[in-house]
């Protein structure tokens, strides 16, 4: 009846879906964090925009495109940055200026991509964003991200303060 063969296959069948669950638990944690900073962000975004109900409907999705496309060319650098890395660590390799070059070409290259999509972006919103608006929305992410980090720092702060004082 409860031989030790099916006593192992149960706890090894019990081990795996609860680690299957716990592993998703902090990434799960952390998606929902990101959707509340999202969602925060768009509200913000709206406020300081002050767009209307109708320019929301038509820019979140064309905003939403935009930055899809800025996280392909985000991740394009990082794995360069990463593979760059990793070539000069190691030992037996010997970069030449042509490698240097390459390595900046490329890079310059993605940042160039980087300011096309941005300019054409802006032109795609000009039927939705005046121009005050194009220029808030310039600053906004900046502005929004000082913001984020001052919070931060005066919530750390601020707990640093009350350990000091018990």
């Amino acid at each position: 009846m409860f031989n030790i063969k099916n006593i192992v296959k149960f706890l090894v069948i019990a081990l795996l879906v609860t680690g299957s669950i716990y592993s998703n638990w902090p990434h799960d944690d952390f998606k929902k964090r990101r959707n509340k900073m999202e969602k925060y962000r768009t509200w913000k975004m709206t406020k300081y925009l002050d767009l209307t109900t109708e320019q929301s409907q038509q820019f979140f999705p064309r905003l939403n495109r935009f930055e899809k496309k800025m996280e392909k060319k985000h991740k394009e650098i990082w794995h360069l940055v990463d593979k760059i890395d990793k070539k000069l660590k190691q030992e037996d390799f010997s970069p030449t200026e042509k490698d240097y070059r390459q390595y900046l070409e490329n890079y310059m290259q993605i940042e160039e991509d980087k300011l096309e999509l941005r300019k054409q972006f802006l032109k795609d919103i000009d039927d939705i964003l005046n121009t005050e608006q194009k220029i808030k929305l310039l600053i906004f992410d900046d502005k929004f991200k000082h913001d984020i980090m001052k919070k931060l720092r005066d919530k750390h702060f601020d707990h640093d303060d009350e350990k000091e004082r018990e």
